[in-house]
């Protein structure tokens, strides 16, 4: 049960920024046998988004796609956030026909100045259209 609401923590600080953070427990008994639980948290910098690029944008302007995604310079950075825009641009190109396009999506995390860089490398691959519904 404790492993599971440490764990919970752990998740609320990182997506908050706080990718470093370090989190521990100790349990002591008082005189009358309760137990006591201290927790230890280091939360550590919190992280921002740094400059976002996309590499393979042929058919739209990287301005275009750029407008799918909700992360901006400076907001704080989660895993949570850079997944949904992950998504945003697959919905983006797969919604203008291109379903096979491909994003791979590399963060590159800087210590000393606590930005994340981002970077989507996009194959857009062939555009595919409905010939034909039968119903």
């Amino acid at each position: 049960m404790l492993k599971d609401d440490l764990s919970k923590i752990e998740s609320f600080y990182k997506k908050n920024g706080y990718l470093d953070i370090k989190l521990g427990s100790e349990e002591s008994y008082d005189k009358k046998g309760r137990m006591i639980l201290t927790l230890n948290i280091e939360e550590g910098k919190q992280y921002r988004v740094g400059a976002i690029e996309l590499k393979g944008t042929e058919v739209f302007s990287d301005q275009e796609v750029k407008k799918s995604l909700t992360m901006k310079e400076t907001d704080v950075f989660s895993y949570e956030s850079l997944r949904a825009d992950t998504q945003s641009l697959q919905d983006f190109y797969f919604d203008r026909g291109y379903i096979k396009a491909a994003i791979e999506t590399v963060p590159a995390i800087n210590s000393a100045t606590g930005l994340v860089d981002v970077k989507y490398s996009v194959i857009e691959n062939d555009v595919h259209y409905v010939n034909k519904i039968d119903i």
